[in-house]
């Protein structure tokens, strides 16, 4: 076997998943009861702040270590309506422009008016859930080669 192809047998994408997910929960935890009790000044004063000065939110101290996850409100529209007391990061990061892409898709206005959650159908849902299986198969069949601009985002 090549060195790729062993390389490909050893990802194990879908067992790391749940477990970040599980470990970000905890985190989440530990901010909110670090934050419980503060108001939104006591909560400004101790955040990293964004690049155009302003505080961040509670998910982006986790940042400097690398433990945050983005919040996808502030990749996709530049603003989230939890502010500074969302669980995800404000700051910076580098999103794939097809996720993006596909957020503000499901998010259109019609989608989340009055402030709704947005969530696509059932049957969009499948139809992603597909769309990732087949485009893991393709990164463990040639990791080394895969490259993330032949993700078509319907």
């Amino acid at each position: 076997k090549s060195s790729a192809s062993s390389f490909a047998d050893n990802i194990q994408v879908d067992d790391r998943l749940p477990a970040r997910r599980e470990q970000y929960r905890r985190y989440q935890c530990m901010l909110r009861e670090r934050f419980k009790g503060m108001n939104e000044t006591e909560i400004a004063f101790v955040l990293p702040l964004m690049p155009s000065g302003e505080p961040s939110s509670i998910g982006s101290v986790l940042h400097e270590t690398q433990e945050c996850s983005p919040c996808f409100n502030m990749a996709a529209f530049g603003a989230c309506k939890s502010g500074i007391r969302c669980m995800y990061c404000h700051l910076n990061h580098q999103v794939p422009p097809q996720v993006l892409e596909a957020r503000r898709a499901a998010c259109s206005e019609a989608a989340c008016e009055g402030g709704k959650r947005c969530r696509p159908t059932k049957d969009a849902r499948a139809m992603y859930r597909e769309l990732v299986a087949k485009n893991e198969t393709e990164i463990k069949r040639d990791p080394l080669n895969w490259k993330i601009e032949s993700v078509a985002v319907p």
